[in-house]
């Protein structure tokens, strides 16, 4: 009763909130408390962050694609033809911006929210994320990593956001978690909107959020796979580009440069 009436009450005020540069933070169920917070209104990235110049897969990470501008965070996604991609990534021909708090922020547990503007219908290829990842030397996906924002970035009339991805198990390489997706239209997620993810390992339960309410089938309570999320996480806010065939973006009908925002970012830990 208590986290329908809390979820009730931020949907309400986080659906209303407009951007203006201000901090306009939902309020916290009163059993969790506040543990970090950013508003990207600073002059610089807090010392918390750590800006990525390496290769991901198919993405090519770069720090001058990450930007503060207006009080949000903003990663910009570009053609750049040739780039040599560091940590051994090779050439590219796309680069972004990715940032994470591994070795400087990190909690087991409870709520993890972000303020984010998502892309539009011309961002074929590209793939906005907002995840968790254990912050432990461990082999994928034993240490344990938790998709709040995830578009599949697959070139289709639509996109798959993740209302919940979960990766976790006991061996390396044996995924036993799972994920719920819904079908959208990139233009119906553009604009400004709280994503948050509820970690109760205490119950054994994952609740996925968008503006304060349950997304559809956005409970995940499989208490076995979420005692192996033992570890505490990182926060991970990126834009990578899909360039691989099948998924890259599409020339004339991806617009580039294109960017995503976030405006503000925090975590909370539930009270004893």
């Amino acid at each position: 009763m208590l986290q329908a009436m809390a979820l009730l009450l931020a949907a309400a005020l986080a659906s209303a909130l407009p951007h203006t540069g201000a901090v306009r933070v939902p309020p916290l169920p009163p059993n969790a408390t506040q543990t970090w917070f950013d508003d990207f209104d600073g002059p610089a990235l807090r010392p918390e962050w750590s800006v990525a110049d390496w290769a991901h897969l198919d993405a090519c990470y770069q720090p001058e694609q990450v930007s503060l501008s207006g009080g949000s965070l903003v990663l910009a996604a570009d053609r750049r033809n040739g780039t040599v991609c560091g940590s051994g990534g090779g050439v590219r021909d796309y680069v972004s911006g990715l940032v994470n708090t591994t070795g400087r922020f990190h909690q087991l547990g409870g709520i993890f929210e972000v303020r984010a503007k998502l892309l539009n219908n011309s961002a074929l290829g590209l793939h906005p994320t907002f995840w968790l990842l254990g912050d432990e030397p461990v082999c994928w996906p034993t240490m344990g990593e938790l998709d709040i924002i995830e578009v599949s970035g697959k070139n289709s009339p639509k996109h798959t956001w993740y209302s919940g991805n979960v990766h976790a198990g006991a061996q390396c390489k044996k995924d036993l978690g799972g994920s719920v997706t819904r079908q959208y239209n990139y233009g119906d997620l553009a604009g400004w909107h709280v994503w948050g993810l509820w970690w109760e390992p205490a119950l054994g339960r994952l609740t996925f959020t968008l503006d304060g309410e349950v997304r559809p089938g956005g409970v995940y309570s499989d208490p076995a796979v979420v005692a192996l999320l033992s570890r505490e996480a990182y926060i991970i806010l990126g834009l990578a580009v899909m360039d691989r065939p099948g998924d890259e973006p599409v020339p004339g009908a991806t617009q580039l440069p294109q960017s995503v925002e976030f405006d503000w970012v925090r975590a909370a830990q539930w009270r004893s």
